[in-house]
């Protein structure tokens, strides 16, 4: 398991290329401020990077994420 430090929108490129160094096999995206603000750029990095990734609710998928795991 890894955990990117990321504290702003600076930080996702960095974020994405560690995981994909570390050979990370999915995202697991606890929402939040910053990534709710963020979801499609967060979205398109997981797609170009090849990583599954699963958000916390449906307007994540609406800007083209995987799957959600809303209630």
């Amino acid at each position: 398991m890894m955990n990117a430090d990321v504290r702003g929108p600076e930080d996702f490129e960095a974020a994405f290329a560690t995981a994909k160094q570390r050979n990370a096999q999915g995202l697991f995206d606890l929402g939040g401020g910053l990534s709710f603000t963020y979801r499609s750029r967060i979205t398109a990095l997981a797609a170009s990077s090849r990583l599954p990734a699963m958000y916390p609710i449906r307007e994540y998928l609406d800007a083209g994420g995987l799957m959600s795991y809303e209630v």
